[in-house]
């Protein structure tokens, strides 16, 4: 491949990864932004579209990363893949409600494992 398709692939990566991380940073603090029992419903809505630009990320992600599976990278890919593929579950058939008991601990393991895949993505 020419080095300017691999380097619009990365870039494309790269925006994927922007995306669904601050979204999911804005997810994580939704709670403390909008405390008040009358802005539950713009909370909601506000949830519903970062959840949106998430999976758009994710989309980015998924479809610019097996691109570059078919680039010379190292055998240990295997373990994003693996973290890559717990994301996609958690994002697409694990939803969480807003109202949940535990939504910040299951949004900041949601960005957790998009930073530790990020982290061994970066080091690849």
């Amino acid at each position: 491949m020419e080095f300017s398709t691999i380097l619009l692939v990365i870039i494309f990566h790269r925006i994927g990864f922007i995306l669904i991380s601050i979204a999911t940073g804005v997810i994580v603090m939704l709670p403390h932004i909008f405390q008040y029992n009358e802005d539950r419903e713009f909370a909601e809505r506000t949830m519903k579209i970062l959840l949106k630009v998430s999976k758009l990320g994710l989309y980015l992600l998924v479809t610019s990363g097996l691109i570059r599976l078919s680039y010379n990278i190292p055998t240990y890919i295997t373990i994003k893949l693996f973290f890559a593929t717990i994301i996609i579950y958690l994002y697409f058939l694990y939803s969480i409600p807003y109202d949940d008991k535990n939504y910040l601990r299951k949004n900041i393991l949601r960005l957790l494992i998009i930073a530790i895949t990020a982290t061994i993505g970066y080091l690849i």
